[in-house]
């Protein structure tokens, strides 16, 4: 078993973190970010494999493969005094069509270290070192161990995004590995705020003491408060964190790996089955049938699928007689990316359903206020369908004007094969080979990205999490920066499908929309 920080050619880690981070990132976090990925080898099972310099934030200032770059590029500095970041463009081989972003990283002045930013991440290094050589926890040497031991326990569908939390077992029923603990828990907090995670049973535990004292002294502030029969762990943005349970002479209670897997799924709402009872089947007052039903997923949440015509519908979520559950406009929240959804004169939800299809409606009803997410389901297009128009595309894009599906699919290039060639109607379509998992956005075929246009969040924002497969996302065209769309496809033929609202729009958010499908056969 072997864990290690993966590379790109021989870009550093702290090299790509610089392209994933957003612009207006501060630098002490930038370095937080950097330390953080790098202690991920020293709590992982295996043998950890890390480039020389991680520790020192080493930089070959973006250069991609810096091989044949010499020492200009490759310098380490044991000094402490420089990283080696911004000692200009790199190479052109392998660099130059991102010449400019490198630029604008190297001008961004919350990109560029302090000796003080090296010396706390060579600290922070040492300090996993020791707290990995402190117990043969962090190293299991069979399969069998680490079934048994390592658990999971911030996961399912209402799971924090960007926070791991992890479990290694030595309690009672297990050979004694480490004679001075019972169990460690390692938080690992990738968000920009405070988290908190209860676990089952979890009791006795404290920040290790490699951390009590600490070069960072935001880690010092983690803490652990123990319940009636759980622990609550809290630890600060941006931190790996590691809890450990003493061992007070004998073997005791340890944390059992499957504690939180092992726990029943209890349904919010029981028993009781809830029904989508709307206009469109008379409220359920001819009666309820199985297709009216909601499924029970699981982790809280309630799923339909439910086949609509076009039109304007008012429902609401209700058991058979509305006395246990009742929810209108006022007694949801909508999810994002949700059908806009209004209230009628009666408190219903209303929608309008402008075509025909298969709708797909989710309750996370584990929420303080039930989420109701109502999405347009097509999975799967003609893709023979649109034939190129031949009228000349009205949308001012830069370069070639054209648009191409840019990620790292295509090593960021606008690789031909992923063209979105203009089908009338200020539409443009892509249909190409993808597979596997890769961030992307849609831009013309310039070296500056001069046209960009994303999936958007309600906010305006990039939409940051995986897109899926046959759904509508509204789409912003402006400059994104170093932040892109990402999507997660098994191999096949797909279309990346944009619509826009108007022939030439201007920059701004929510000029069209972007659905992938699969092609049909």
């Amino acid at each position: 078993m072997i864990n290690y920080v993966s590379k790109h050619d021989n870009q550093t880690l702290w090299d790509q973190l610089q392209y994933g981070l957003s612009a207006d990132m501060s630098i002490d976090d930038r370095v937080r970010v950097q330390n953080m990925a790098g202690t991920l080898p020293f709590i992982s099972q295996g043998i950890p494999f890390l480039q020389l310099g991680g520790d020192l934030l080493r930089s070959k200032s973006m250069d991609k493969n810096s091989y044949d770059a010499g020492d200009w590029f490759n310098w380490v500095d044991f000094s402490l005094t420089s990283n080696n970041w911004n000692e200009g463009l790199p190479l052109a081989e392998n660099n130059q069509a991102q010449w400019y972003a490198i630029g604008n990283l190297f001008a961004n002045d919350q990109t560029q270290v302090k000796g003080t930013h090296i010396a706390f991440s060579a600290a922070v290094f040492k300090e996993f070192l020791a707290i990995r050589q402190s117990s043969k926890l962090f190293r299991l040497t069979n399969a069998q161990d680490v079934i048994e031991r390592l658990g999971f326990h911030n996961t399912g569908l209402g799971q924090t995004q960007g926070l791991i939390v992890m479990s290694i077992d030595d309690g009672t029923d297990l050979a004694d590995l480490d004679p001075m603990l019972d169990a460690l828990v390692v938080v690992v907090n990738g968000t920009s705020v405070e988290q908190s995670h209860t676990i089952l049973t979890a009791s006795n535990f404290e920040l290790h003491n490699a951390q009590q004292t600490s070069a960072d002294s935001v880690v010092q502030t983690a803490s652990f408060v123990e319940g009636a029969n759980s622990g609550t762990f809290t630890v600060p943005a941006l931190t790996t964190a590691v809890f450990i349970k003493p061992q007070n002479g004998e073997q005791g209670p340890g944390l059992a790996a499957d504690v939180t897997l092992s726990q029943p799924d209890v349904a919010p709402y029981g028993d009781t089955t809830i029904y989508l009872r709307g206009s469109m089947n008379n409220f359920g007052d001819n009666g309820l049938t199985e297709s009216d039903s909601f499924s029970y997923v699981g982790n809280g949440v309630y799923s339909l699928n439910y086949e609509l015509t076009a039109g304007t519908y008012t429902l609401k979520i209700a058991n058979d007689d509305y006395s246990l559950v009742n929810l209108g406009f006022a007694e949801v929240q909508f999810g994002e990316n949700s059908v806009a959804a209004s209230a009628d004169a009666d408190g219903n939800i209303s929608v309008n359903v402008a075509t025909e299809g298969n709708y797909h409606f989710q309750l996370d009803a584990l929420q303080d206020t039930p989420e109701l997410t109502i999405n347009n389901v097509l999975p799967t297009v003609n893709c023979a369908a649109l034939a190129d128009s031949t009228q000349s595309n009205p949308f001012n894009i830069n370069g070639g004007g054209q648009l191409y599906v840019r990620g790292s699919h295509s090593a960021w290039g606008p690789d031909e094969a992923y063209r979105l060639p203009y089908k009338g109607n200020n539409i443009y379509q892509a249909v190409a080979e993808f597979s596997s998992d890769f961030q992307f956005k849609l831009a013309s075929d310039d070296g500056s990205w001069t046209t960009q246009l994303w999936a958007q969040k309600e906010d305006g924002n990039i939409f940051a999490d995986s897109l899926a497969v046959g759904v509508s996302y509204p789409v912003a065209y402006n400059d994104a920066g170093e932040n892109n769309n990402q999507t997660s496809l098994t191999a096949g033929t797909y279309s990346f499908l944009l619509t826009l609202n108007e022939a030439n729009p201007s920059k701004s958010n929510n000029v069209g929309s972007l659905i992938i499908q699969r092609c049909s056969p």
